[in-house]
């Protein structure tokens, strides 16, 4: 469902925030919701992984990208389009900016609605499933399930690959899931808990039982937004604007940025990318 505001004469900015493409994943399901605003990605391509640096270095480093991104734009919303940051972050950046800002978390809640025979995968990186942040979810969501955590860091890497066009063996997410593969039982309710990992839906699906759910937040992030959106934009500015192009930043310009242009404007509407040092 598409949505528009009323009386608006502001086109809104919303910053999507990532180490890399995974908060795409994010961007594709708010931009269904809200198709007439401008969107900022910002590709922190210089410290990707987030999830192999400390909990003080991915805050500082996401403090200092929006305050960058806010010298050049006037920003409506931010959203953390990464689990490892927001579960180390969130809570700090939504007491520092005055801008609305939005995180992506586990959605072991609707886990929990759904699974059917009361055991809950969760699969997300070392940091998230060992992060407290998670286990609180878990405990306050969950404490009548199973829940089984999974962490890995190589499916970041294979989701990057799949962007770039690469192909991968089947055999990568059979060894990767192999924990879950020799259960008698699967988990039948299983959490994305990386937005890299919803970019693996069929990959992951193959390997396990097509009578699991695959899970994310990207819907309630979109509508989580939306709300926000209206809550905070109710007076026109001015009487006339000009709608401005989505825009991509990187932190570090590779040849694997380069190729990414190309994906960026013919799959994802983002006809422009810059290299912002941090």
């Amino acid at each position: 469902m598409t949505y528009f505001f009323k009386n608006i004469y502001k086109q809104p900015i919303i910053l999507i925030l990532d180490s890399g493409v995974g908060g795409l994943s994010i961007y594709t399901a708010i931009r269904k919701m809200l198709p007439y605003v401008c969107y900022i990605y910002f590709l922190d391509n210089q410290a990707f992984p987030y999830g192999e640096h400390s909990e003080t270095f991915i805050i500082n480093r996401v403090i200092s990208i929006i305050k960058v991104v806010q010298s050049r734009h006037q920003l409506d919303l931010i959203i953390i389009g990464c689990n490892t940051a927001s579960v180390v972050a969130l809570k700090i950046l939504q007491n520092y900016f005055i801008c609305p800002v939005v995180g992506v978390i586990p959605a072991i809640k609707l886990a929990s609605k759904l699974t059917r025979n009361g055991i809950i995968g969760v699969l997300a990186t070392h940091r998230t499933v060992n992060h407290s942040y998670t286990w609180s979810l878990i405990k306050r969501f969950a404490n009548k399930y199973k829940v089984m955590l999974l962490g890995t860091s190589e499916l970041v890497n294979l989701a990057e690959s799949k962007m770039y066009g690469k192909k991968m063996p089947i055999s990568i997410f059979r060894d990767i899931l192999n924990p879950w593969l020799e259960m008698k039982q699967l988990p039948d309710a299983i959490v994305l808990g990386c937005t890299h990992f919803s970019l693996l839906k069929k990959e992951l699906i193959s390997v396990l039982s097509s009578n699991s759910y695959l899970i994310d937040s990207r819907r309630s992030v979109a509508k989580h937004s939306l709300r926000l959106l209206r809550k905070n934009i109710n007076d026109p500015i001015n009487n006339s604007y000009s709608f401005r192009t989505n825009k991509v930043y990187c932190s570090m310009s590779t040849t694997e940025v380069i190729k990414l242009k190309s994906i960026l404007s013919s799959h994802y509407d983002f006809f422009s990318l810059e290299v912002l040092s941090v």
